[in-house]
């Protein structure tokens, strides 16, 4: 199933990465694409945190934003608006990237887009969740999934909006940096020959994988996670958008915290 291919700095109307259905750009584009996707992530964390800090000044709870910046644990709005200052600066770095290199709107060059095939994604994303913690169980033991450190110090409402943050809002921002920027430009950075095509393919699947494992900073969940960002990525090149893989990520992530949603309101 093609995506919808853009004209000139993405090549003609009919033209492909070879093999995907992601629509080519020049090597020199995808080349700001891939950095400023690493820039855009960088500046998210400091982002986040200056949101954390402002908060705090503004609540007059300065030294609790301090405490946690410096790796203490901070309280439950200390981490919702880092969270929402990271969010942000994902989706504006995004968007700022793309049309500083091709002059052209967002979320169309990066395939943020939806048809009702890519519902398959929910039973995609369940079908992940259960055999990545499964895997996860085996090695470590546990899984203790990543919505922990999340959702760790929220009750009642707090807990309500952070965890339909996780399920909604984290899967099309997170999409967008690593599967839209990020993946897009890695798909392009390299013009291989037909013989090394299938390879290339992989190494960029296996590549984006693993970035996306490591930025979540938790190695026990660094096989799984790296492995559920190469399906993600396997997701896009084979649509050529990013909606298939934004419910994937939604159900994988709900799977994780609305157990966490009904023992906090039990």
């Amino acid at each position: 199933m093609a995506g919808d291919a853009l004209p000139n700095e993405f090549g003609s109307s009919n033209s492909y990465v070879a093999g995907t259905a992601i629509p080519a750009m020049s090597v020199a584009i995808a080349r700001r694409w891939v950095m400023g996707a690493v820039l855009v992530f960088l500046g998210s964390q400091l982002s986040g945190v200056a949101v954390g800090l402002i908060v705090g000044l503004l609540l007059g709870d300065s030294g609790a934003a301090s405490t946690a910046v410096h790796g203490g644990n901070g309280p439950w709005w200390f981490t919702l608006s880092t969270a929402i200052g990271q969010w942000a600066g994902f989706i504006g770095g995004v968007v700022l990237v793309v049309r500083l290199t091709t002059k052209r709107p967002a979320f169309p060059s990066i395939g943020l887009s939806f048809r009702f095939i890519d519902l398959a994604g929910i039973a995609i994303g369940l079908v992940a969740q259960f055999a990545l913690s499964g895997l996860t169980t085996l090695v470590f033991g546990h899984t203790n999934s990543n919505t922990t450190k999340w959702t760790a110090g929220f009750s009642g409402g707090g807990l309500i909006v952070i965890c339909l943050s996780l399920m909604f809002v984290v899967p099309v921002v997170e999409e967008s940096l690593f599967r839209g920027l990020l993946g897009r430009g890695l798909l392009s950075m390299a013009r291989p020959s037909r013989s090394f095509q299938t390879w290339w393919l992989v190494f960029v699947a296996l590549a984006d994988g693993a970035l996306f494992g490591i930025v979540h900073g938790q190695l026990h969940l660094l096989l799984a996670l790296s492995l559920f960002g190469a399906l993600l990525q396997l997701l896009s090149m084979r649509t050529g958008r990013l909606g298939m893989g934004v419910f994937a990520h939604a159900a994988f992530n709900a799977s994780a915290v609305i157990p966490v949603l009904i023992a906090g309101h039990a």
